[in-house]
């Protein structure tokens, strides 16, 4: 409860966080490109990185992706590649942002 209360106090008040799994949340972060998603992403990971809970470090990594300017959104493509960054945050070493690196043409999202 505290890793998502401190997430919320973040964000924007018109931004979406849901809780997805038991330790999996999604972000939506209405009008930001991948480089805003990210740095925002950044100053996520330090809050959660400056909690602890009943004596353990928390951590946290982010897989950013998002919809190119003027494109409609379409979430399942947005959240594949959003997913797909995620797990290469966790295989690069865990509590770290990764953006989607290559971005999508406006047709793959």
């Amino acid at each position: 409860m505290e890793v998502a209360a401190r997430l919320r106090r973040a964000l924007r008040a018109f931004d979406f966080c849901y809780r997805t799994g038991g330790e999996e949340f999604l972000v939506v972060l209405p009008g930001a490109g991948r480089d805003t998603a990210a740095r925002l992403a950044e100053v996520l990971r330090r809050e959660v990185e400056s909690l602890e809970s009943g004596g353990q470090r928390v951590t946290m990594s982010f897989g950013v992706a998002a919809s190119p300017a003027g494109a409609p959104f379409l979430y399942d493509a947005v959240f594949e590649r959003a997913d797909a960054a995620l797990y290469e945050a966790k295989r690069l070493g865990r509590n770290r942002v990764h953006p989607q690196l290559v971005p999508a043409s406006p047709r793959a999202a």
